[in-house]
């Protein structure tokens, strides 16, 4: 398995460990992919495809056809043989390993009331592959901190970008550079889908992780019982999460958190996100850019 994989803040270590338990040959030919490839960030399995691994460099695919079988017994895995304890992830259409790579998950679904109880009849997987801070991410950080170290009166940031482009390691690099001197700010994290704590546990700073809290509740824990002075919270989206970054600012707390959109533009207009933009809750929107093939992180940073 390349460096590149295993090493470095112990990550993937137990994806690792989990493909190694796969049927061979896709064991094997899963490992060569990771082997070969130049900091991989995504792997795809779908029924009857070959299996996919993107890196900074690009797609890779495998030789055989993923069959019914391989997901059932990749998902099996990842669930650690209990999918009824992620049940109500799985309905929310992932899983997360506990070194926070997340995995997709694609099928049929069961439905009551309008609500999804169960997914069956896997169709595909996509497994996200969390690495190291690269130095791009932690520039960009920087520039963002200085912003905040200016503005003594600093509203909220939100950090706008494309799935896969950097948003939540960017996040990460904020959470190490906030919670550690010189600027050592009571910094909560507000992880739900579990997906930055694995990389932040290790961290020696100022530092509370809420894992698994719905954003609404983690953000109220953290201004109403942890004293926070800055709270980090990843893909916010609905009105209710526009209505706890409002809660925050009412309480002075600058809130930076990430969300899907090409641009902040596309954002506003959303109509759970209006109300931030009405309210004046945001002191600046932060673009992510990366270009295929190149290790860099371009931000724009657009004040509002």
């Amino acid at each position: 398995m390349a460096g590149n994989f295993i090493e470095g803040e112990g990550a993937h270590s137990k994806l690792y460990r989990l493909i190694e338990r796969l049927p061979r040959p896709w064991s094997e030919e899963i490992e060569a992919l990771l082997a070969q490839a130049n900091f991989p960030e995504e792997l795809r399995l779908r029924l009857g495809q070959p299996v996919f691994l993107r890196s900074r460099s690009g797609w890779r695919k495998g030789r055989g056809a993923v069959t019914a079988e391989l997901l059932e017994e990749m998902l099996t895995l990842c669930c650690e043989g209990a999918l009824y304890a992620h049940r109500d992830t799985l309905a929310e259409g992932y899983v997360t390993l506990p070194d926070g790579c997340r995995v997709g998950v694609c099928g049929r679904a069961v439905t009551e009331l309008g609500r999804v109880t169960a997914v069956t009849e896997i169709s595909s997987l996509c497994v996200r592959l969390p690495g190291g801070i690269p130095s791009s991410a932690r520039y960009g950080a920087e520039e963002i901190l200085s912003l905040l170290d200016r503005e003594k009166d600093c509203r909220s940031i939100l950090l706008c970008g494309p799935p896969g482009v950097g948003k939540t390691t960017l996040l990460r690099a904020l959470a190490e550079g906030l919670s550690r001197p010189p600027r050592a700010k009571q910094t909560a994290v507000v992880d739900s889908r579990c997906e930055l704590t694995p990389m932040l546990s290790s961290v020696s700073g100022a530092l509370d992780l809420l894992t698994g809290y719905p954003r609404r509740i983690g953000i109220e824990i953290a201004l109403r019982t942890l004293a926070a002075e800055v709270i980090l919270c990843d893909e916010i989206g609905t009105a209710a999460d526009a209505e706890a970054l409002l809660d925050a600012q009412a309480c002075g707390v600058p809130l930076i958190a990430t969300a899907h959109s090409d641009d902040h533009t596309l954002l506003c207009r959303r109509p759970s996100m209006r109300e931030l933009f009405a309210q004046h809750a945001i002191s600046a929107c932060i673009d992510l850019r990366r270009e295929l093939g190149k290790s860099g992180l371009s931000l724009e940073i657009t004040r509002l």
